[in-house]
């Protein structure tokens, strides 16, 4: 029988039967080592062992990231990537609910005549309907217990809104001028395409007015913006009396247009305007306003149309 005859090893076929046994070797063991390596590296707590995927891992670590980005958003700490505020995290306010009717029409004088004898019957703005209650209405007893008529006479200086209120009992005390007997007036001056739209800002304010029976701040204006940027008007100012029976009050409040045009828009020969007869009385609170809602003083969407009472005619 011949003899096969293996070439020496430091032959370069020598060599190359080396490397392919070597090869083979690593390929057949590799497995092996690589389950022996992974288990001393389990033994030693450098890596965690492999344990099977439950199919509700995936959903439950989403859930857990959401709840610590909002964590972050709540407490300040949200990061670069998450801005508080943002349409996804912020809640959005939603205003004048059950809101049907669009706002009212109204018209505005314009005088500068001082006397209010001659004021016409279709600039007058009436408050006395039930359905004008918009804040506690199962409060309000009818116009006896509160109603109001309004007008508007604007003059080569500024403003005049002059507002008579009907109240049988006429309490002024709270340390917060709503909670008082008091009229809010709403203005909306911004140009046409931004009027009605949110937020409070340049343009749109609420003024409350406080009668001369008021405990504290009698026949003052104080402005107010919630939400938004409280801007007031300098120079604006008020006088106000009680009727001679007590059951009731009459009130004027002036704003120049020197001041307005400080710190607003003067208006245009249209703009928005509303008003509202906070009712203070013994069993609680109660608001009636013209054409709003409650939420006039967040969102100035509702407030009336005015213009010149000669574009009636």
């Amino acid at each position: 029988m011949a003899k096969i005859k293996i070439p020496a090893m430091n032959t370069p076929m020598g060599m190359v039967l080396i490397f392919i046994l070597l090869g083979f070797c690593f390929a057949t063991f590799r497995g092996y080592v690589s389950y022996a390596d992974r288990a001393l590296l389990y033994s030693s707590g450098e890596v965690e062992a492999w344990k099977p995927k439950d199919p509700r891992a995936s959903e439950l670590e989403q859930i857990i990231k959401q709840s610590k980005e909002v964590s972050k958003i709540i407490t300040g700490k949200a990061p670069a990537s998450v801005k508080k505020g943002s349409s996804s995290t912020a809640r959005q306010q939603t205003y004048h609910v059950g809101r049907k009717e669009p706002p009212k029409d109204g018209f505005y004088l314009e005088s500068n005549e001082a006397e209010d004898e001659d004021v016409p019957q279709d600039i007058l703005m009436y408050i006395t309907a039930q359905k004008q209650a918009v804040y506690h209405p199962e409060l309000w007893d009818g116009q006896q217990d509160c109603a109001a008529v309004g007008w508007i006479r604007i003059t080569d200086d500024g403003i005049l809104v002059t507002v008579e209120v009907t109240d049988d009992e006429l309490k002024a005390d709270a340390a917060r001028p709503w909670e008082c007997d008091a009229v809010e007036l709403y203005f909306d001056f911004r140009p046409p395409a931004s009027r009605g739209k949110e937020p409070y800002e340049k343009g749109v304010f609420q003024a409350i007015a406080l009668p001369c029976f008021a405990k504290t701040g009698a026949d003052k204006v104080s402005f107010y913006a919630s939400g938004g940027k409280v801007i007031p008007v300098p120079g604006a100012r008020m006088k106000s009396f009680v009727r001679p029976n007590g059951k009731g009050y009459t009130l004027k409040v002036f704003l120049p247009f020197a001041g307005i045009r400080a710190s607003h828009y003067l208006p245009t020969k249209d703009f928005s305007f509303d008003f509202a007869i906070d009712d203070s009385d013994t069993g609680g609170r109660s608001q009636l306003i013209w054409s709003g809602t409650v939420d006039n003083c967040r969102s100035p969407k509702f407030f009336g149309h005015m213009k010149p009472y000669l574009q009636k005619r």
